[in-house]
């Protein structure tokens, strides 16, 4: 029933310039029955893993908006946790938005990621410092993520300081390390 629609979506929404797209903003915005009746349809399974322009995945869009149902549910289905073009992984688009529960769901399975570093050395910990979200900075540094530097020699404490963020710096002063 979905698949006989997809042309005719397409069709209408200005936002998508493939089938692909189409299929990967359905991810974006997490309907965990529409996403779940997608990978069950035959032939459909193979956008588990299929990037989009910026070389996100699925995972990587769900991971970005908070959708953590759906990232069980890409999980459960075997999506793999990737790099985009830029280098960032799926904990990197949930740590730069502050989901929390996303960044928990992905370090019970993937802890090696917590210090993964994308193209300008930025790791999740620079980029929840940076964008203000204290819990996912506190959960993070719990869970030992390194203190690294940037390709410009900064740490996550010095991008909460630049961008004034009263709360992180607060946290990381607090935290037992």
């Amino acid at each position: 029933m979905l698949h006989s629609k997809l042309p005719e979506i397409v069709c209408e929404n200005k936002f998508c310039r493939s089938k692909t797209d189409l299929k990967l903003s359905i991810f974006r915005y997490g309907r965990y029955n529409t996403c779940r009746q997608l990978l069950d349809t035959p032939g459909f399974k193979r956008i588990l893993n299929e990037p989009d322009q910026s070389g996100q995945t699925p995972l990587h869009l769900c991971c970005q908006n908070g959708h953590t149902r759906v990232v069980q549910l890409l999980l459960h289905k075997g999506a793999q946790f990737t790099k985009s073009y830029d280098g960032n992984t799926p904990l990197h688009e949930a740590a730069a938005n502050g989901h929390l529960s996303t960044i928990q769901t992905i370090l019970q399975t993937q802890n090696h990621l917590i210090n993964a570093i994308n193209r300008l050395g930025m790791t999740p910990l620079h980029y929840a410092s940076s964008a203000g979200h204290s819990q996912c900075v506190d959960l993070l540094l719990s869970k030992n993520a390194q203190f690294l530097t940037n390709t410009d020699e900064e740490t996550f404490f010095d991008l909460a300081i630049m961008k004034k963020q009263k709360h992180v710096c607060l946290t990381i002063i607090a935290h037992d390390r």
